[in-house]
């Protein structure tokens, strides 16, 4: 093989790489932000049901 050659496919390799830590890292930051969405959606729902607690019921007679 050639240095050319060499080359070619060290170039090839290491764009593979880069691409599939791009993807990693994509998908990580996806599931980041999937998980900070379910925890801010979970805490309003529990200030809601807190919220529905706290309050008295009013009974007419």
């Amino acid at each position: 093989m050639t240095a050319a050659e060499l080359a070619v496919i060290l170039g090839v390799f290491l764009t593979t790489l880069h691409i599939f830590e791009k993807l990693l890292t994509l998908e990580k930051m996806l599931k980041e932000r999937k998980t900070k969405k379910i925890k801010r959606l979970l805490k309003s729902t529990k200030r809601k049901k807190n919220n529905r607690q706290v309050k008295p019921k009013i009974h007419c007679d």
